[in-house]
């Protein structure tokens, strides 16, 4: 891959790097220094010092802007959040954070600390004039860096994304509303609104005949504008991929090809009116690597009937790749950070699929086809939920008493939802003849549903011959045995002996989520309670309500949550959209229990 800066080694650990197009900015304000502000403030020097303090001037600029960004990656270091790089450009420097604070008050001293860090130099090069008195060049040299430094922190300072301000503005935002998402909204909003002034004071500068100095405030205005619009665009991305997985978006459409295919025949065959970008070589089912169409570009075109696609590919132990439980949106971060188009999603060595950013693409139309086609089912819902009469709710019990058409039969422990739709499309049986076993019931097989019981349509042998949904899968290993006590005791002491290793898969139907009794409930401020029952609207078989037994040092009591407040399901817990004074004004809801 062609390397896109000039590495200048590592500060912390953190690798300092050189944009091609810090350079042109260096050529122009070193120009500008030794042909109008130093000859402006000092007439009686050379042309030879006049660009050798203005040359100067130039690179202690960008070490204090380097210094600037370094404040912000020593204390992200110091909240345990990783920097990539940092990176000094056209407009200055760039520190690449690879994560978002974990609080507020993380998000406040990374982003303060650079301004921090220029009025500290403007100070200390403010203060060590006095020393260069006798050295004019110098003196005017300390001048100009106590003046910049100052000006770089104020402007900084200006609250509005993607500047230091608009993150601090993000921090106090986030304190107290404590919504991330509102905070990062309003930050990038405002430096919008600050990058349009910018660009209005430039054009008036233009037409006043300062064309240059106005055409450079308008670029800057400019440049703030696309970053707000990107942190906007960012996290309107990131809300929609927000409780996705990779599996929802992964693609199972790809090309295997043997390991023995030529370049040549992979061009001819399969390149060439099949638009693909990557393949799968594979040998007896067993996945040897990828290549991809820059691997294949790498090779001059004069080799390619005589080059095997396995020769020129990434081998799979040097493959990026995913898990299918990851989230959506930490994929694609993964995706730019190593700078690939598409990740194999793998377990334990099997491709399942590959992710790609068409596929995420795809995956994100669907999502918002979805939300408009539910925009009126939404409104319609909201004002259902309100109404006194909740003529149309079921109660769908958990750990109740589950009876077939001949008796008991077992107990409920989970059931299954369609995180999209919202819909139950199973709930887990227990058996009461085999306790160790847990069936897959369909939401069909509901005939009613009481308060204590769960009544299904089918018979106690039917029920046996549905799907399990826990699958247990047996190990033979070898395991060292250690003496007992209070110490280790190392090879060759350890006993080897031969043992079965015993996991379990729930069964859960693709695209579908289980969700225990008991599983939590969190608000935006704290845990509120844990899953008991569900409300269930029978006409669309949509979950209406959680039914969560909210606990408290003093009592404990039933409240219902409409789903309509639930942001997102991760890891058998809900998070919710309230936090919780909002989930004490919920209205009461009366439930009527009654048959399908």
């Amino acid at each position: 891959m062609k390397r896109q800066t000039i590495p200048l080694g590592r500060i912390f650990n953190i690798p300092i790097g050189l944009d091609y197009s810090w350079f042109l900015i260096f050529i122009l304000l070193t120009w500008s220094l030794a042909t109008s502000y130093y000859p402006a403030e000092f007439k009686t020097w050379s042309t030879v010092l006049y660009w050798t303090i203005g040359a100067a001037t130039t690179i202690l600029l960008f070490v204090s802007v380097l210094l600037h960004e370094l404040g912000h990656s020593v204390v992200a270091q110091r909240y345990r959040v990783p920097v990539r790089s940092i990176t000094l450009f056209i407009f200055g420097g760039v520190a690449q954070i690879a994560a978002e604070p974990p609080n507020a008050a993380a998000d406040f001293w990374i982003a303060i600390a650079g301004p921090i860090v220029s009025f500290a130099l403007a100070g200390l090069f403010g203060l060590i004039q006095s020393a260069f008195t006798s050295l004019l060049p110098l003196l005017a040299l300390m001048k100009y860096l106590a003046l910049i430094n100052g000006s770089l922190a104020l402007f900084n300072l200006i609250p509005g994304f993607p500047l230091d301000g608009g993150r601090v503005l993000r921090a106090i935002v986030w304190r107290v509303t404590h919504n991330y998402r509102r905070a990062t909204l309003a930050a990038a909003t405002t430096g919008r609104m600050f990058a349009f002034l910018f660009i209005i004071y430039g054009v008036w500068q233009m037409f006043s005949g300062n064309l240059a100095g106005g055409l450079w405030i308008a670029f800057i205005g400019w440049f703030l504008d696309s970053a707000a619009t990107s942190h906007l665009q960012q996290q309107t991305l990131r809300d929609l991929l927000a409780g996705h997985k990779v599996w929802l978006a992964m693609t199972q459409n790809y090309t295997v090809i043997p390991s023995d295919l030529t370049l040549q025949q992979l061009a001819d065959e399969h390149i060439l009116g099949m638009n693909r970008r990557f393949f799968v070589i594979e040998n007896e089912g067993q996945v040897l690597g990828l290549i991809t169409l820059h691997n294949i570009k790498e090779v001059p075109r004069s080799k390619w009937a005589e080059t095997k696609a396995a020769e020129n590919m990434i081998p799979a132990a040097q493959m990026h790749q995913v898990r299918p439980e990851t989230e959506l949106w930490n994929a694609l971060e993964q995706m730019d950070k190593d700078g690939v188009n598409q990740l194999p999603v793998m377990v334990n060595g099997t491709l399942l699929g590959i992710l790609t950013r068409e596929s995420i693409i795809s995956f994100l139309g669907t999502l918002q086809e979805i939300k408009k086609s539910e925009s009126s089912e939404i409104a319609s819902d909201a004002r259902h939920e309100t109404t006194a009469d909740q003529e149309m709710i079921m109660d769908i019990p958990m750990k109740a008493e589950v009876r077939c058409s001949d008796g008991l039969c077992g107990h409920t422990t989970c059931i299954i939802v369609d995180p999209i739709t919202q819909k139950i499309t199973h709930v887990v049986v227990k058996e009461k003849q085999s306790p160790h076993t847990e069936r897959l019931v369909p939401e069909d097989y509901i005939l009613e549903a009481t308060p204590e019981s769960l009544h299904l349509k089918c018979n106690c042998a039917k029920l046996s011959m549905l799907d399990d949904f826990v699958e247990y899968h047996f190990t033979r290993v070898d395991v060292p045995r250690y003496y007992p006590g209070g110490y280790s005791v190392f090879w060759p002491h350890a006993v080897v002996e031969e043992t079965t290793l015993v996991s379990q898969d729930e069964h859960i139907p693709p695209n579908e989520l289980a969700i225990h009794r008991m599983a939590r409930v969190i608000a935006r401020d704290g845990v509120v309670g844990r899953v008991d029952e569900f409300l269930v609207d029978p006409i669309d078989g949509k979950i209406t309500h959680l039914i969560l037994r909210e606990g408290h040092l003093w009592g404990q009591k039933d409240v219902t949550i409409p789903v309509s407040q639930i942001d997102h399901w991760e890891a058998d817990t809900a998070y919710l959209k309230l936090d919780k004074n909002s989930i004490e004004r919920l209205p009461a809801i009366p439930v009527r229990r009654w048959s399908l």
